[in-house]
């Protein structure tokens, strides 16, 4: 019976996109557990925005490892090392900016803080 009803919901969708009705718009009426594939496109500047959000620690665990998965695979193609480099480096510098900020013991001691920010650059 399910897979009778799943081929009447992919019938559903298939009428509705012939009949002029965005994919992503008839999409709703297919069951919640099938598979959806889609290919996608973006430039270099785009992507690393996607990924310093999407690799954030804060960023819900789904998406990260999607992210970490993503980032691994442009790695993996050696054609931007440099760039991948200086997005490292601007990773890391966040990282250390926002974890400076929320330390409230070096809002009260400022000569901590630029110790710290005198050696995160000593090791750059």
């Amino acid at each position: 019976r399910v897979r009778e009803l799943v081929a009447q919901s992919v019938l559903l969708y298939d009428r509705m996109v012939e009949s002029g009705v965005a994919p992503e718009q008839a999409r709703i009426h297919l069951p919640q557990g099938m598979m959806t594939s889609w290919i996608w496109g973006m430039d270099l500047h785009n992507l690393l925005h996607f990924l310093m959000l999407r690799t954030d620690e804060h960023a819900q665990k789904e998406i990260r490892v999607f992210a970490e998965v993503m980032l691994t695979s442009l790695r993996n193609t050696g054609q931007v090392k440099s760039t991948l480099e200086a997005f490292d480096e601007l990773r890391a510098r966040e990282a250390f900016s926002r974890n400076l900020s929320n330390k409230k013991t070096y809002k009260k001691n400022p000569e901590e803080v630029l110790r710290r920010l005198w050696d995160a650059t000593e090791e750059l």
